[in-house]
């Protein structure tokens, strides 16, 4: 197979798989239609405590990105004359926001799915050290940066 036919097969999977990966990652979310942010430990204890369908949604979302990046790739490059340019950099937010998405999920959704294994009694220890991850402390402020996705 030619490279070119596996740009274009990539390109056409990629458009359909992306969005399938996204919705079902999505609807795996408890309290879905809540649509409350996150400011408290009791409600992101609420969230993914013994909710393996939390983890996993997030886990589909994670794996969704490099599929993302394919048609990203692509989409740079269907436009043409004065497109161009804005296609360039329309893909190099994009991407960088499909970047930003999996760092979100690898350190939100995979830590939480590590803490949720400790047994119960540790783990009502643990939770007010979960304050951190609330706050965004440390490096953890680069989620904020999320929005460059829908960008």
């Amino acid at each position: 197979m030619q490279i070119e036919t596996i740009k274009k097969n990539g390109f056409g999977i990629s458009l359909i798989v992306f969005p399938l990966m996204l919705l079902i990652g999505f609807l795996m979310h408890p309290n879905l239609l809540k649509l409350e942010p996150l400011q408290t430990v009791k409600q992101l204890v609420g969230r993914f405590h013994n909710q393996p369908a939390y983890h996993y949604g997030h886990l589909i979302v994670m794996f969704a990105v490099p599929v993302i990046m394919i048609a990203l790739f692509n989409f740079m490059n269907v436009l043409q004359v004065k497109g161009k340019q804005l296609g360039f950099w329309g893909g190099i937010i994009g991407l960088f926001g499909a970047f930003i998405l999996a760092v979100d999920k690898g350190a939100l959704c995979l830590v939480l799915s590590a803490f949720d294994t400790l047994p119960e009694a540790q783990f009502k220890e643990f939770v007010p050290f979960l304050k951190v991850i609330v706050n965004k402390a440390g490096l953890l402020w680069v989620v904020w940066l999320l929005p460059l996705y829908i960008a």
